[in-house]
């Protein structure tokens, strides 16, 4: 019988690159994709068709980043997300659930009709949420015993295997979140390179723990300077009034994930500074780590996070101390400083490491292996 998976994310697709690269790696093979997102704005289309697959959107309103606040529309988005998959359940063999706001009732629909389920955790629930703690260690225990009743489980960095000590997965699969640079090449990491004016990117989810505010406010100090800033999250309305403030910032809103690939490769240095107060951000390995070595350029990243010795191991730019805009501002002013045939050469070298390692065709084959096993 010809495979039939749905991903279910609880997030807009839109974009979400994790689920879009696998769910288009999967359709170009013969697999039929569906892929279920939670519409939380009300704004999203609720049926589009994307490079081979179908994605859907339904659920009731929410708020991102809005911890015990978001638990009703939570609990109404487990009833539609059960509901749907009840109603559809003629049309997928497999369920591709993301984290546990999904995998519940994937694990139902599992019980009551045999279908399959992959549990690819983005984040560990408990490490990730803002909530009372007698909630995370009950959502840990829960989100363990998730992972022993799933056919096959992926986690997204070898790291995270601490989080789910106590689990027993039938098959565990590590596939980093690399970028699929299908629609742009890695020659755009080149541009830029001999202008003047040093510019900052960050794309991806805007909330209080990223060093958004603090980069607005070091940037407004060095008017040479220039930041390009992207996302959504619940800090965007904010950071777009303080961006508008200043003339050498952009604020793009919402991209796609081209245009952010695109708005990364005019820069000349990344930064990823999470917060390592938080457990998660301490097994964090974000994907603008891995674009940034596909585009060739500098990151900055917080030490104590997940990615700190990897990024020092490799020299893929600078660990700096979160709490220090003296640390940041120093690592900027470096960077900064170099020369075209410096950021050339250390473009070739970071993006060679990246196709010898971490591309998405590497990763691409596990995902296929695993589900030509399960």
């Amino acid at each position: 019988m010809p495979k039939k998976v749905v991903f279910l994310r609880a997030k807009p697709i839109a974009p979400e690159p994790r689920v879009e690269k696998a769910a288009e790696t999967l359709a170009q093979v013969g697999y039929t994709v569906t892929a279920l997102g939670w519409d939380r704005e009300g704004n999203h289309p609720h049926e589009e068709k994307r490079n081979g697959y179908t994605v859907h959107h339904i659920g009731p309103r929410g708020l991102h980043g809005g911890g015990i606040y978001n638990l009703l529309p939570m609990v109404l988005w487990q009833k539609d997300l059960f509901l749907w998959l009840w109603r559809k359940r003629h049309q997928y063999t497999h369920i591709h659930a993301t984290d546990l706001d999904t995998i519940l009732p994937a694990l139902l629909i599992k019980l009551l009709l045999g279908k399959r389920v992959v549990y690819d955790i983005f984040d560990v629930f408990a490490f990730s949420r803002d909530l009372p703690d007698w909630m995370k260690a009950l959502a840990h225990r829960l989100e363990l015993w998730a992972i022993g009743k799933a056919d096959a489980v992926i986690l997204p960095d070898p790291s995270r295997r601490e989080q789910i000590l106590g689990a027993r997965p039938k098959r565990l699969e590590v596939i980093i979140n690399t970028p699929k640079l299908t629609n742009i090449t890695l020659d755009m990491g080149h541009e830029g390179y001999e202008s003047t004016h040093f510019r900052i990117a960050f794309v991806g989810f805007l909330d209080g723990r990223r060093w958004l505010k603090e980069m607005l406010n070091l940037v407004a100090k060095h008017p040479g300077w220039s930041f390009d800033l992207a996302g959504f999250g619940p800090l965007a309305e904010e950071l777009r009034e303080q961006a508008s403030r200043l003339p050498n910032v952009r604020f793009h809103g919402r991209v796609s994930y081209t245009k952010a690939l695109e708005i990364e490769a005019k820069a000349h240095v990344l930064f990823a500074l999470y917060d390592p107060s938080l457990p998660n951000h301490r097994y964090s390995s974000p994907n603008k780590l891995f674009e940034a070595m596909a585009l060739g350029k500098p990151i900055l990243v917080a030490r104590g996070t997940g990615m700190d010795t990897l990024v020092e191991e490799e020299e893929l730019g600078y660990v700096v101390d979160y709490v220090s805009p003296s640390d940041v501002e120093k690592a900027l002013e470096e960077i900064a400083s170099w020369g075209p045939e410096k950021r050339k050469a250390f473009a070739q070298r970071t993006q060679s490491l990246f196709k010898e390692r971490y591309s998405w065709e590497e990763m691409a084959r596990r995902l296929l292996k695993l589900y030509g096993e399960v």
